[in-house]
């Protein structure tokens, strides 16, 4: 059952042109949120990284996401986040609200980089009347 859900996730994540495959991610022992279920708010692609945020929570929470190319340890540090659970290529935390800016530090195996997320909603383009 899990490859099946691998591969729906999978081929919803290619779908939406992602930079990095959900393969790596599905094959951790613990569950992966699908990158789908949210909204894409950054992209590292010289690193190979992807953020997700996910704001249809209980309670009304906020999650973010990191998924990378690769099943390397990462993590998010900053003011702001809460990790809640890491796996290779892979790092989910709360957000405060009503934070709409993180600026952390990316973790990435070796590696230390800030980065800059707006967490800001999309607004729909303008209609020209």
């Amino acid at each position: 059952m899990r490859a099946e859900s691998a591969a729906r996730e999978s081929g919803a994540l290619s779908q939406r042109r992602s930079i990095v495959p959900l393969a790596v991610a599905a094959e951790a022992a613990t569950p992966i949120r699908a990158p789908s279920d949210g909204r894409a708010v950054g992209a590292r692609v010289e690193l190979g990284v992807e953020a997700i945020v996910f704001e249809r929570e209980p309670g009304g929470a906020r999650r973010l996401a990191v998924y990378a190319r690769d099943p390397v340890a990462l993590r998010l540090v900053g003011a702001g986040v809460v990790t809640e659970q890491t796996a290779p290529g892979y790092w989910l935390g709360l957000i405060a609200r009503p934070v709409t800016r993180l600026d952390v530090t990316l973790h990435l195996h070796r590696k230390r980089v800030p980065w800059r997320i707006d967490l800001s909603p999309r607004r729909a383009p303008r209609r020209r009347g």
